[in-house]
C-alpha cells in the first residue's frame, strides 16, 4: 500500500511543474540530480545544465564525492533527473532538415511515471544548430515553457513500456485517436469505454495516461 501511495503522489506532483525551469539556470551551471543506470540503480550527483536540445541528446554528470564528469547519451542510461525535472530515455522519430530520422533521446517526463508515459521532446529542425550562437541558444531555451494547451499539445510524445515514443501532435494522431488509444489501453476495459463513448477525448490525453497507470498499478498490487 505504501508503494501505491507514493506512486499516486508522483502522478499528482509530476507534469507541467517545470514551467520556467530553463530560464532559471545558466549554461554550465551545476544542478543537483541523479542518473538511473541501465540496471536500474540510482546514482546521486551533479548534472551540468545545458540548453534543452542538448540535454535531450546527452547529459554531463559528476558522481557525488568525485570530481571527474562523465557524459552519458540516452543509450547509456535509463534516464536522469535535475531537481523536479525527469528525463527518460526513449527511441523516437524526430523531424529534421533531412526528413524524419529515428533517434534515441531523453524526453522530459510530462506525466506520472508508469507503463504509459508522456514525454516532451524538442524539435531538431535547424541544420545550423551546431553553429548557433550562445545568445541565440540561450534565448531559445528561455522561451521554452512546459505547459501544454489541450487540443494543441506541443512536442509531446507517448510511449508504453519499451515501445518507441510516438508523436501525439500530428493531425494523423488526432484523426486516429481512438484507434491509437486502443493499441495502448484496451486492456483497461472501463477506460477504453470512456474513450469510445467520448467521455475522454484527445484533449484528455494526460488524464487517460494517469488513469491507465493507476489502473495498471492497482491491478499489479491486487495480485
Amino acid at each position: 500500500m505504501r508503494n501505491l501511495f507514493c506512486f499516486l503522489l508522483l502522478l499528482i506532483g509530476t507534469g507541467a511543474s517545470g514551467q520556467g525551469w530553463f530560464s532559471k539556470h545558466n549554461q554550465g551551471e551545476p544542478v543537483a540530480g541523479y542518473i538511473v543506470t541501465i540496471a536500474g540503480d540510482t546514482i546521486k550527483g551533479v548534472i551540468k545544465y545545458d540548453y534543452p536540445v542538448v540535454m535531450q541528446k546527452r547529459v554531463s554528470f559528476t558522481r557525488e564525492g568525485t570530481t571527474d564528469g562523465v557524459i552519458f547519451q540516452s543509450k547509456d542510461i535509463r534516464g536522469y533527473s535535475c531537481e523536479d525535472m525527469q528525463w527518460v530515455s526513449t527511441n523516437v522519430t524526430i523531424k529534421t532538415y533531412k526528413g524524419p530520422v529515428n533517434f534515441q533521446r531523453f524526453g522530459i517526463l510530462y506525466s506520472g511515471k508508469g507503463p504509459l508515459e508522456l514525454l516532451r521532446i524538442f524539435p531538431e529542425k535547424d541544420k545550423t544548430i551546431k553553429k548557433m550562437s550562445s545568445s541565440k541558444a540561450e534565448t531559445m531555451g528561455n522561451n521554452i515553457g512546459l505547459s501544454q494547451t489541450p487540443n494543441s499539445f506541443k512536442n509531446l510524445y507517448i510511449k508504453k513500456l519499451e515501445d518507441p515514443a510516438e508523436d501525439v501532435t500530428s493531425s494523423t494522431y488526432k484523426k486516429q485517436f481512438i484507434q491509437k488509444m486502443a493499441r495502448l489501453v484496451s486492456d483497461d476495459k472501463d477506460l477504453m469505454d470512456k474513450i469510445n463513448n467520448k467521455v475522454y477525448k484527445y484533449k484528455n490525453l494526460p488524464e487517460i495516461v494517469n488513469e491507465y497507470n493507476q489502473w495498471y498499478l492497482n491491478k499489479k498490487f491486487s495480485r
